[in-house]
């Protein structure tokens, strides 16, 4: 049985360019079979005058420990043009690291994956004291 990526991640994106930020993402994504789509957010970090959080929609494919992934953002951002990523998964379906690229830009990724007893403990944490 190949990889299941499916669930919650967390991830960091950097540009060739070292004048340009890291910038932090969420990501949740949902594999069958070979095939993965999902959703992504971010704090907007190149967009004058859009929204405080950018979110976007991924499609790609799996295969053995190759990822190959688009990611377009939604509201018109990018005019609609995606990302392309490719990565490799870790044998434990937990670290994904790779490249990306759109037009002149470039850079590299790194994900992990969120483990569901953490999230529960903070959403625990948060109720209490609320």
């Amino acid at each position: 049985m190949g990889l299941d990526i499916s669930g919650n991640w967390t991830g960091v994106y950097r540009y060739d360019d070292k004048s340009m930020p890291s910038v932090l993402f969420f990501a949740n994504i949902l594999q069958s079979g070979s095939f993965i789509s999902g959703t992504t957010k971010e704090d907007n970090s190149f967009v004058i005058a859009g929204p405080e959080i950018l979110k976007a929609n991924i499609e790609g494919e799996i295969a053995g420990q190759n990822i190959v992934f688009e990611k377009t953002y939604l509201a018109g951002i990018n005019d609609g043009v995606a990302i392309k990523y490719t990565g490799i998964v870790d044998e434990n379906s937990s670290r994904i690291e790779g490249v990306w690229v759109i037009d002149s830009f470039s850079g590299k990724f790194i994900m992990t994956r969120r483990k569901t007893n953490q999230a529960s403990r903070i959403k625990r944490a948060i109720k209490e004291n609320v």
